[in-house]
């Protein structure tokens, strides 16, 4: 009973298998992706006269569809999303529900969308184009789209072009044609019919073909373009978020003495009151932040007021957080769950390189009300010599202490505080600090010559010295033609210059508003070059040679 048991056993597993289809073994693998099978032709591509109620494309194996949403495109666009279902090695595009327009060339692109089923390689880019009319337009035009601030380029962004001339079309209207730009920034709109057109880009975050949210990204040429069949269009177009008026985001309430507003653009000033009225406030501006330092003589709530918002909030308790706080340097707060009154009496920091050239900062995490220059000590080389340096505390960021010392370069150095040297708006005071550092040699860093010319003296510029990652630099110009800046003692590393046109002088780069057709502030830059150290980099740039926009809706100078 147990040996038949076991075979029958053995010939199920044995069947079991034989039944599961495999992959086979062996063999080059599988690149090439599906074919159009030419023996199975329901429609043909580039039909005229078209009246079918759907397509069917054939494949010469089975295939499988991807990200159908985003990937397939129709232009014109149809009314809703096309109906597109996958029957073994066909896809069928049903179009029973759609009234196609007239005298009209249709262009299905399906992206990336179609793959085969066993390996997934895709046929990339297939499109296929039918008429309604007797022919088959043929027109183009391409381009490319980049972000209007930083310049680069920008995927997936909708580029339209319309025959309806109106202003306000790209509010109400789906455009006639449309692609969207590929990672580069690229895009090319085909089988379009010759005549003007009104061309936008758009990031459109809500998928319905029309401007209509604030966020939304949009860029358009100054002019309407006349396509013909001896126009070469090559559009180039800087999209941007429109200049929104200033409000306030968010407010945060997180500690005792310290409210955070967050805005929707930069801000540098604002115009606020606090009631019941702090016996102390600070401000500190932070990009598009702006933090509010207090402390109340009584009252356990303060209301925020400005004509941008009001906000209300209750208060913790001043005594709690007098008790659980010390003052200390922001890169020194304890690890996350431990009271903050529980470090070391000495703390002791060593800190990278420093540049000679720059004055040596040190941030604590509450602003500073005064100093006790008496109790400081600055100690020089690795024989410790005291010497004799003046502390003040920043205006703009009032938790900010700068030494005021001539570092030598190349030399150790050593900043002690003691206890009591720094007492912050609360009345805390720090315990004792030390803050070891080295600084560079000269030889290390380099110089940097800039020579700026194409200005206009009714014009006001922002210049930014840029690293790849961040901005090192930031001067402001105006009444000037020329400008020379020389940068000194400046770290090893590729930079490259930013200059905006600050029309309206207001010191920071503004957006443009379509409705009344005004374009961002225009950016320049140069080239990124390499400083090398112990190096003097000069570099020229004449912002009136520099073409801005650069759009060419012509066709005549293909750039």
């Amino acid at each position: 009973m147990i040996k038949k048991i076991l075979l029958f056993g053995i010939i199920f597993l044995l069947f079991f298998r034989c039944a599961n289809i495999v992959s086979p073994e062996g063999g080059a693998r599988d690149t090439r992706p599906p074919q159009l099978d030419s023996t199975k032709i329901s429609t043909k591509n580039f039909s005229t006269n078209f009246e079918d109620k759907e397509i069917v494309l054939h494949f010469d194996e089975w295939v499988k569809l991807d990200d159908v949403f985003n990937q397939v495109i129709v232009s014109p666009p149809l009314e809703s999303n096309p109906d597109i279902q996958l029957k073994g090695k066909k896809v069928i595009v049903n179009l029973k529900n759609e009234a196609l327009k007239s005298n009209t060339t249709y262009t299905i692109n399906f992206g990336e969308s179609i793959k085969d089923f066993t390996e997934g390689n895709t046929l990339s880019n297939y499109r296929f184009v039918f008429s309604t009319g007797d022919y088959i337009d043929s027109l183009s035009i391409r381009g490319s789209v980049k972000d209007a601030f930083t310049q680069k380029a920008e995927e997936k962004v909708l580029v339209m072009l319309y025959d309806n001339l109106e202003d306000s079309v790209v509010h109400k209207e789906r455009p006639l044609y449309f692609a969207r730009t590929d990672e580069a920034g690229n895009f090319s709109i085909e089988n379009i019919k010759g005549g003007a057109f009104k061309v936008f880009a758009l990031v459109d975050n809500n998928y319905n073909y029309l401007f209509d949210l604030p966020n939304e990204k949009i860029g358009f040429p100054d002019e309407n373009i006349l396509v013909t069949d001896s126009t070469n269009i090559n559009l180039k177009i800087n999209i941007f978020e429109e200049q929104q008026e200033l409000r306030i985001k968010s407010s945060a309430y997180r500690q005792y003495g310290k409210l955070k507003l967050e805005f929707n653009q930069k801000v540098d000033s604002l115009d606020f009151s606090i009631l019941p009225p702090p016996g102390i406030l600070k401000k500190e501006y932070r990009k598009d932040s702006l933090l509010i330092w207090y402390d109340l003589e009584s009252g356990d709530s303060l209301t925020f007021y400005s004509e941008l918002d009001t906000f209300g909030f209750k208060l913790s308790e001043r005594t709690r957080f007098i008790e659980n706080s010390k003052l200390f340097r922001a890169n020194q707060a304890p690890k996350a769950g431990k009271s903050r009154n529980k470090f070391n009496k000495v703390k002791k920091t060593a800190l990278p390189p420093h540049n000679p050239g720059l004055p040596f900062l040190v941030e604590w995490n509450f602003p500073i009300k005064n100093i006790d220059k008496t109790k400081i000590r600055l100690l020089e080389d690795t024989l410790k010599n005291e010497v004799s340096a003046d502390f003040l505390i920043l205006a703009d960021t009032p938790r900010t202490i700068q030494m005021q010392f001539p570092l030598k370069e190349g030399k150790p150095y050593e900043l002690i505080f003691l206890p009591g040297a720094v007492t912050d708006i609360y009345g805390l005071q720090n315990d004792t600090t030390k803050v070891e550092f080295k600084t560079l040699l000269y030889k290390q860093l380099g110089n940097i010559i800039f020579n700026l010319s194409g200005l206009d003296k009714e014009t006001g510029y922002i210049l930014e010295l840029m690293t790849s990652t961040k901005k090192v630099k930031e001067d402001w110009i105006s009444g000037k033609e020329k400008y020379t800046k020389e940068y000194k003692y400046m770290p090893s590393s590729s930079y490259y210059f930013r200059v905006i046109e600050d029309k309206n002088k207001n010191k920071i780069w503004d957006s443009g508003k379509y409705i009344n057709k005004s374009k961002p502030e225009k950016i320049y830059s140069n080239p990124k070059d390499q400083l090398r150290p112990n190096w003097d980099l000069e570099i020229d740039m004449d912002i009136s040679k520099q073409l801005f926009p650069p759009v060419d809706t012509t066709g005549k100078n293909d750039k």
